[in-house]
């Protein structure tokens, strides 16, 4: 398995799609990234206080 960034567009997505409260579970499933991936990808920009700009 190879490993690829997360683009922009799903970052704004994952952005939008909590915003909404969606679960980590369904926004997973909608961009097509297993859950783990988004999570670690939601404590990092929380960690960091990024926008969902960050590492553009």
């Amino acid at each position: 398995m190879t490993y690829r960034q997360l683009t922009r567009e799903q970052r704004y997505q994952i952005y939008a799609l909590k915003k909404a409260a969606h679960s980590r579970t369904e926004i997973a499933t909608i961009i097509g990234v297993h859950k783990s991936r988004l999570t670690r990808t939601c404590a990092q920009l929380r960690a960091a206080r990024l926008s969902p700009q960050a590492g553009a």
